[in-house]
């Protein structure tokens, strides 16, 4: 920019100075816009991976079809029935861990993949003991709940019972509640038992009827220090968890994508909700 004749010094230094504000405003809106832009693309192939995730992992079975962690070509969890996942392969897929896993998924990405079982139903079972976590036993009219940790945590657990009234007992302390509220469509039950290396809780659940399915309205269990604990149905976790350790907080680009899929494992087919987060 040249100095035009017959204008003073401050005029100059003023017309460079208002020039130079319009310049970055004008930049500074462009990269504003292209930021969002940038960050949304983003997003869209990460919600791309996250539905081919689904895809190759809740609706197929893998290559070979009967894989085993040793000749494990494709990753994939069904047993061949779409929307049915083998919990026989999920364990072998949490043996294996992320990095033997990353390079046999279709999409290649950073992935996390949950579940939440939400549902059960009710007969006569043998379970193990629990031991720093919690164990939902079954019988064909009852529910004996367990729970146990090495430190000090609680378990935080609702169960609605449909078309049933229940009573209850439990060995429990001042500290811990356990709420039954009756309803049209049956009984919820809520407790928060709070355990330690010495205060093992047991809550004794008896049913008027068997309902079809019991619903898992919430399940958590964790220490002082915010640890989770596990909830077993008897020798299965409730809730779960495999994939990258990476951290996604803060992140704006990572898709969440959510499906309904069965547990099967010998004699039972478990409801659940799985969580598949990629980017």
């Amino acid at each position: 920019m040249t100095r035009k004749h017959g204008q003073s010094p401050v005029e100059f230094i003023i017309t460079i100075f208002a020039f130079f504000i319009i310049v970055v405003a004008i930049f500074t809106s462009n990269l504003t816009n292209t930021q969002p832009e940038a960050e949304k693309i983003k997003e869209q192939g990460s919600c791309l991976s996250a539905q081919g995730l689904a895809t190759s992992l809740l609706k197929e079975p893998g290559v070979p079809a009967n894989w085993n962690p040793s000749n494990l070509e494709i990753f994939g969890l069904t047993n061949g029935t779409s929307d049915q996942v083998l919990l026989t392969k999920w364990l072998d897929a949490q043996s294996m861990g992320f990095a033997g896993l990353h390079n046999k998924t279709f999409p290649e990405s950073d992935w996390l993949l949950s579940y939440g079982v939400y549902g059960f139903k009710l007969f006569s079972e043998s379970c193990p003991a629990a031991s720093n976590g919690a164990v939902i036993c079954r019988n064909l009219n009852s529910l004996n709940i367990t729970a146990n940790s090495n430190n000090t945590a609680t378990l935080d657990l609702k169960l609605f019972f449909p078309f049933a009234t229940i009573s209850y007992s439990g060995t429990l302390e001042p500290n811990d509640n356990v709420t039954v509220t009756p309803g049209p469509d049956g009984t919820l039950v809520e407790m928060i038992l709070n355990t330690s290396a010495a205060d093992t809780d047991q809550v004794f659940i008896s049913l008027s009827a068997t309902p079809d399915l019991v619903f898992i309205k919430k399940s958590a269990y964790t220490t002082t220090g915010q640890a989770s604990l596990p909830v077993f149905l008897n020798d299965v976790k409730v809730s779960d968890s495999l994939g990258s350790g990476g951290a996604i907080s803060g992140l704006n680009n990572y898709c969440n994508y959510q499906q309904q899929v069965l547990v099967v494992k010998t004699g039972e087919n478990l409801p659940a909700r799985f969580d598949i987060i990629a980017w």
